[in-house]
């Protein structure tokens, strides 16, 4: 804002300063209406998705889809968004230095008996170049996130959450509990707001080269095994979902240069997609049932789609 008041000197400081309030005013606006829309797009596609496939498949959903859902939302509004919690379950949600210290005020004054959903954080000044406003808002435990996040979870819910989530500390919530919080960056400038809003990956240039290779053959492979099972050929679908099978193209070993600059929040995506695989070439050496094989590909291919919805690859 800065930039803007400079170039109008003619101004009054009293002018100047209903400007600044005009503008910090839509700014909170914008972050709150952001967290409305993620908040109830997740919440309405969440409770149908349980309703119609029970908790298991929510929590593939969240895995799958969540981040798809926030992104959209960011780049529609024009803004970085997502959640964050001091204990989280998807490793990519981690909080930043300023979003802990946030969340850890939260946890005091809820500690002290505010409620969660009435926590606020909003700052405009000192901000690092670029941005206009930081917001934060409080997020309570209701009573459907128990079945996934409470103190007590049915053990089938508790497999898929460990299958996905190896690292989880999202459980054992009470209901309204503080869970975590939304935090919105609105960006200072037009230019800004249509930048990316996913986490940027760093590597150099031969590093995404092999990245991308490898990718490449990944979809070689898909389209491989998507042919021979539209030819009902067993064999050819198992060798073909068996090179994507973990161990095998799973960004490991000295031939992937690549590995080392990878976060661990990205293999929250390629390991499940590695090991939908894997159930694909056993589904093809043993029942050979296609529909189970084309809901193998369709739970795989989503968390490609996930993952290319939460990191961009920058190059330096």
């Amino acid at each position: 804002m800065t930039s803007l008041f400079s170039s109008m000197p003619w101004l009054p400081a009293c002018a100047l300063l209903t400007l600044s309030s005009v503008a910090h005013a839509d700014d909170r606006e914008r972050a709150e209406a952001a967290v409305r829309e993620l908040g109830n797009q997740l919440r309405t596609a969440l409770v149908a998705r349980m309703q119609a496939d029970g908790a298991v498949a929510a929590i593939q959903f969240c895995h799958d889809q969540a981040p798809a859902i926030a992104a959209e939302v960011s780049q529609r509004l024009g803004v970085r968004m997502g959640r964050t919690s001091l204990r989280t379950r998807n490793a990519a949600n981690a909080p930043t230095p300023w979003q802990r210290a946030v969340l850890e005020d939260f946890s005091t004054q809820a500690q002290a008996g505010t409620a969660a959903t009435t926590l606020r954080y909003v700052s405009s000044a000192d901000l690092p170049e670029g941005i206009a406003l930081r917001y934060m808002q409080g997020i309570a435990t209701d009573e459907p996130c128990l079945v996934c996040h409470g103190p007590s979870i049915a053990e089938p819910i508790a497999q898929a959450i460990s299958a996905r989530y190896p690292d989880d500390q999202a459980t054992a919530f009470r209901q309204n509990e503080l869970r975590g919080a939304f935090w919105v960056e609105v960006p200072a400038t037009p230019a800004a707001a249509a930048a990316d809003p996913r986490s940027a990956v760093r590597m150099n240039a031969a590093q995404r080269a092999d990245l991308k290779a490898q990718m490449r053959a990944h979809l070689e492979s898909l389209q491989a095994t998507l042919a021979a099972l539209a030819a009902s050929d067993w064999p050819a679908v198992a060798a073909a979902a068996g090179t994507l099978s973990p161990g095998r193209g799973h960004g490991q070993g000295a031939s992937h240069s690549f590995r080392s600059a990878l976060p661990e929040a990205w293999f929250s995506f390629a390991r499940p997609m590695h090991q939908q695989f894997a159930a694909i070439a056993s589904e093809a050496a043993g029942q050979q049932r296609g529909d189970v094989v084309l809901k193998a590909v369709a739970d795989a291919t989503a968390q490609c789609t996930g993952c290319h919805a939460s990191f961009q690859i920058v190059v330096e």
